[in-house]
């Protein structure tokens, strides 16, 4: 080739820029890099490069752009900078180097091997076929070994960047292997899969790549387990049956799969892994197995459209979350097999109406029915030996603790002066109580008790109660005064925070502790009344607005009664 002189040239190496001195030239005598072998159903990367001489040390090689000539047998197809083969034979592509005033182009032939294992297109060709749109699909049947060869597919599809229908039904292995195929994410337009009756299980992972594209999965009778995420954020799906043989659904194994309106859960299925349904917003029934004996943590966890669920009596346990914001279930029977029922188990269920709880329940956990606004009772058979209702109220069998008011009660509630604890969350989101009785024998409210009760306009803390627990009355915007009585020793963090009308606060005689941010956010609040001598780590600095630990414990502090005005960090003793 003829020399290229370069006068004043500007070249770029590296990111910097770099002028040619007159007399500058190269030639580019060689294409290189180019693979003389390639093998069937594995993407090849073309690293060709150009060769060339010159005098300047700082002259770039061109870069190097390449087509197929002949695919011959190969069924080639170009993708990016990848060669896609799925047939053995030989193909011809042609790779140039250069610019407009001079080029250098040079052909080669790549082998294509076999694959690894027989693959057979059985169908229409993936990389020839021109369809680019969901309305046109490819149907795309092959045979190969899905456990030597899955991975080997994704890429194809990936690459081939066609919508597909995928046929594997003549396929052969045993299981869908299972990896994180969230690394082949772009594999989003197969829109079908149909799988040979020799697949037993299906791998973690195995089909979550394909969450914006795949609408339909045949599964085949002999799967014996959908390991953990294997359909995870496959958001168009809407078609799958759950075969027969199946025994068990791993932990988010469904979960996200947005378009999912039904299932049916087989008699084989004897257990559903934690998250399994989860966020699955479009699915309103579900048909769970006389054969499941638990429903794990989260399963049907914001499933905003179920409506409805039976329960069968072969459940024995009820997880955290199972149920939590199932926003449009009105109605749910615990059998008689049940016996514990876990934290937040139905939170949130807003149209929950009623809930019956069997004897047969030894454990239920916190917060259980919070935030169902619509339940206004919850009703406990005589027959259990560890709890009991008064009212619609849950209670322990001896009525000593006060577990649940439901979210659906309204007006004033008096507790029962057999009572001596409030529990965790026992009141909380309990926003059309106006007034709540407790009685002298309470000694306890525990942790988020009455938060975010926003109807209570006043309550009176018995003089029995010797602490008040962390968040007890948090969010009861509708407080403007309270009195700490005597007995309390100790104020909780986040107590009273966010009490926004709060504007007076007398504190008992007893009182050794005020924990971090116990009274904060309470932007109305201007008076204090300490009736106390606290020692200074008894009192968190950030446990008011403003200065008021610091005036507390100055010279002239102490007991006594302290303003600020609204706004202003600013405390002042009367």
């Amino acid at each position: 080739m003829k020399n290229k002189i370069l006068q004043n040239m500007v070249l770029c190496l590296a990111g910097f820029i770099i002028l040619c001195p007159a007399g500058c030239y190269y030639d580019i005598y060689d294409i290189k890099g180019v693979p003389e072998q390639a093998t069937a159903w594995t993407p090849l990367w073309m690293n060709a490069h150009a060769s060339i001489n010159t005098n300047y040390l700082g002259a770039v090689s061109p870069s190097v752009s390449w087509i197929i000539r002949d695919a011959g047998t190969t069924q080639a197809k170009k993708n990016g900078n990848y060669l896609l083969t799925l047939s053995p034979g030989v193909v011809v592509i042609s790779a140039t180097a250069g610019d407009e005033s001079e080029r250098f182009s040079k052909n080669f032939k790549i082998t294509v091997l076999p694959a690894l294992d027989e693959i057979n297109v059985l169908g229409t060709e993936l990389v020839s076929h021109n369809a680019n749109t969901a309305d046109n699909p490819v149907f795309f049947k092959v045979k190969l070994n899905l456990e030597d060869h899955w991975k080997n597919l994704l890429n194809m599809l990936i690459i081939a960047d066609r919508f597909v229908n995928l046929d594997l039904t003549e396929s052969t292995g045993t299981q869908i292997p299972g990896f994180d195929s969230r690394l082949y994410n772009e594999c989003n337009k197969v829109l079908s899969i149909a799988l040979p009756e020799s697949i037993a299980s299906i791998g973690s992972y195995a089909f979550s790549c394909y969450g914006n594209g795949l609408s339909s999965v045949s599964m085949g009778n002999n799967v014996l387990n959908i390991m953990d995420y294997a359909f995870y954020d496959c958001n168009e799906l809407t078609d799958i049956v759950i075969p027969g043989s199946v025994t068990s659904i791993g932990d988010y194994a469904f979960s996200n799969c947005n378009s999912l309106s039904d299932i049916v859960i087989p008699d084989s299925v004897t257990n559903i892994g934690q998250y399994a349904f989860a966020n699955c917003n479009k699915l309103a029934s579900i048909i769970l197995s006389d054969s499941v004996t638990s429903i794990s943590n989260n399963t049907f966890y914001n499933c905003t459209e179920l409506t409805s669920i039976i329960i069968p009596r072969s459940v024995t346990s009820i997880g955290s979350s199972a149920f939590g914001r199932c926003i449009s279930l009105t109605g749910i029977v615990i059998p008689e097999s049940v016996t514990s029922i876990g934290n937040s188990a139905f939170y949130n269920c807003n149209k929950l109406a009623e809930i019956v709880i069997p004897g047969s329940v030894t454990s239920i956990g916190h917060n259980v029915f919070g935030g169902c606004s619509n339940l206004a009772a919850i009703d406990v058979s005589p027959d259990n030996e560890m709890y009991s209702s008064l009212d619609g109220i849950l209670y322990d069998k001896e009525a000593a603790s006060l577990i649940h008011c439901p979210g659906g009660k309204t007006g004033i509630i008096n507790i029962p002066d057999t009572v001596t604890s409030i529990e965790n969350l026992a009141f909380s989101g309990c926003r059309s109580l106006t007034s709540v009785i407790m009685p002298d024998t309470v000694t306890s409210i525990d942790n988020s008790a009455f938060s975010g009760c926003t109807g209570l306009t006043g309550i009176t803390i018995p003089g029995s109660v010797a602490r008040i627990g962390n968040s007890a009355f948090s969010g009861c915007t509708g407080l403007t005064g309270i009195t700490i009585p005597d007995g309390v020793t100790s104020i909780g963090e986040y107590a009273f925070s966010n009490c926004s009308s709060l504007a007076s606060v007398i504190i008992g005689k007893n009182v050794e502790t005020i924990e971090e941010f116990s009274f904060s956010d309470c932007n109305k609040l201007t008076t204090v009344t300490f009736n106390c001598s606290m020692a200074q780590n008894g009192f968190n600095d950030r446990a008011f607005i403003g200065d008021l630990r610091l005036l507390y414990f100055a010279k002239s502090g102490g007991q006594g009664t302290y303003t600020r005005k609204i706004g202003s960090n600013k405390w002042s003793k009367n």
